[in-house]
This record gives C-alpha cells, structure tokens and sequence, in this order.
C-alpha cells in the first residue's frame, strides 16, 4: 500500500523538476538575448574555404577533406585556417560540423586578433560524430576585438579515413545560441583519459 501513495509523490517531483528547467532555460536565454536591432546575421564558412597549413587537403564539393596528416614526433596534425577581418562582438558562438572523426582526435579552436597578431588563442571543441556541435566563444576572454584569422587544429593518431570539415557558422549573440552551445557540449563525446 505504501508503493501506491509513493507513485503520486515521485510523479509530482518529477513534474517539479521539468518546470523548474523550463523556467531556468527561459531565464538563461531571456539573459543572453539582445536587442531587435543589434542582430547580426551569422558568418557561413564552408569547408572548401579554408586552406590547410599542416597537411594535405582536397576540396570536395564545398567541403574540404583533410586526407594527410603531418607527423610531428609520434603525433599526426593538421591545421586549417580562414582569413578574417570580423569583430568578435558580433557572434557569441561557434557552430562546426565534421565527418570521419575518430576517437584519439584532438580539435582546437585557434583565433589571432588585430591588437595581438602573434598570440595564438585556443579554445577545445568537443566533435559530436555525425552532427553539428556548437561552442560558446562569449565566454572565452580573448575572443575581443577585430579577429584576422580563425583555424581548426587537430592533434592524433595516423589516420586511414579523410576528416572532413563541412562547414562552419559563426552565430551571432542570442539566448538559444548559448542553450545550444550549452546542450552542445553537456552531450559531445569525450573519451576516458582514466583521470
């Protein structure tokens, strides 16, 4: 008899739950959201508009595939890049998709800006296989300023399948933008490191 009244509390409780994540990812979107007028259009890069700085790459439709890696000690890497000028204020994220990657692989975000070209600013990416995945950039304290360049850099194994990168989107500031990034992140693979 107990089991029966227990029922009606555990339903109540979970229905608490929902609401109180509904009224938290309102209030977190309603934060981050902007004016009507201050929205910028996101920044479409499709693959086949990088270029490669380490490795080898082919462009393939308006992807580009990364079939060889450099081979840097016991390390295999590749960096591809895009040539700015856009001012960081203008988007809040970073939305990449991939094809082909592997566990083993490491992908970072780099950035340089105009006020200090030489720094190499770095973000990691956390690659869902299959998917877009979106990282948050207002939360990075060097993502400021007139960004010059952005590139990808992946770090890993030898590899016998291509990595491709599809496309990337700049986003421009927004609430969903930002639950995104947040889902985003709170779902990508990450592997074990026994740590």
């Amino acid at each position: 008899m107990e089991s029966a009244g227990a029922l009606p509390a555990l339903l109540r409780a979970v229905a608490a739950l929902c609401v109180s994540a509904l009224v938290l990812m309102g209030g977190y979107a309603a934060m981050h959201s902007t004016d009507s007028e201050a929205i910028t259009d996101e920044k479409l890069i499709h693959g086949a508009q990088l270029s490669a700085v380490i490795g080898d790459t082919t462009v393939d439709g308006e992807s580009l595939a990364i079939h060889s890696f450099q081979q840097v000690g016991n390390q295999w890497r590749a960096m591809v890049s895009f040539q700015g000028p856009f001012m960081a204020s203008d988007f809040d994220a970073l939305e990449y998709y991939l094809r082909g990657y592997q566990p083993g692989l490491r992908a970072t975000f780099i950035w340089r800006t105009a006020a200090t070209p030489e720094q190499i600013n770095e973000a990691a990416l956390h690659v869902a296989e299959g998917k877009s995945s979106i990282i948050s950039l207002a939360s990075q304290p060097d993502w400021a300023g007139e960004i010059i360049e952005i590139a990808l850099y992946f770090v890993g194994e030898s590899r016998s399948e291509q990595l491709v990168v599809v496309k990337l989107a700049l986003l421009p500031s927004g609430g969903l933008q930002t639950l995104a990034s947040v889902w985003s992140e709170w779902f990508a693979f990450r592997g074990w490191t026994l740590s």
